[in-house]
């Protein structure tokens, strides 16, 4: 199911805040660490921000709960939005 390839591979997040209402995701990234610590081959989690504008405290507060927990941020910086998603997808390709 979705959890276990959530759980076993590289995930990359994309247009996700990890706002309080998302605490399902944390929940998920939490486990994969700690099955990680175990010894489990566990790969990490990838969190693509895109934004328009600089980080506010509380985003910089969710960064390190996600730094901490072993998940590569990447920020993909726009002028807009639209902007920001494109760089991001361009990425992948």
């Amino acid at each position: 199911n979705w959890v276990d390839l959530f759980l076993e591979h590289e995930v990359h997040i994309v247009a996700f805040g990890f706002d309080y209402t998302e605490n399902h995701l944390c929940n998920l990234i939490t486990e994969k660490q700690r099955l990680k610590r175990k010894g489990y081959p566990i790969k990490s989690a990838v969190f693509h921000r895109c934004s328009v504008n600089k980080m506010s405290i509380a985003d910089e507060a969710r960064m390190s709960i996600l730094s901490a927990l072993d998940v590569r941020v990447i920020d993909h910086i726009g002028t807009s939005y639209a902007e920001a998603y494109d760089v991001c997808l361009s990425s992948f390709r």
